[in-house]
């Protein structure tokens, strides 16, 4: 089973990769989109900010902050979902570098902790 912080991470990945599907089939739209880095770093920022929380759920404007932040759109994210999403090799390339980033602030979260 996946751990508690990673949960949310796999169900954005499902709803990802289901909701851009066009019968396997990859885009090739060719459609203008942010930069897979810019999507990479805000989803990573996003789920930081989930992830302090106890209900992992953040306010409107803690993420609308962190979409500032990044210079993003909330629409910007969902359109390079539509566009990639049915790219599936490509699409797993970029959630596996939104874990991993994810995975070594994690760590070194818990390496800079006093009792570590």
């Amino acid at each position: 089973m996946f751990p508690l912080h990673r949960r949310p991470l796999v169900l954005l990945l499902a709803l990802a990769l289901l909701g851009g599907c066009d019968d396997g089939i990859p885009s090739s739209t060719g459609e203008s989109t942010i930069e897979a880095e810019l999507f990479i770093t805000t989803m990573v920022e996003l789920r930081k900010a989930a992830l302090i929380r106890e209900s992992q759920v953040i306010p409107g404007e803690e993420r609308d902050r962190v979409l500032r932040e990044q210079g993003v759109t909330a629409e910007q994210l969902t359109h390079f979902v539509e566009v990639h999403g049915g790219n599936v090799p490509f699409m797993t390339r970029v959630w596996g570098h939104v874990e991993q980033r994810l995975n070594e602030a994690t760590y070194e979260e818990y390496r800079n902790t006093p009792d570590a």
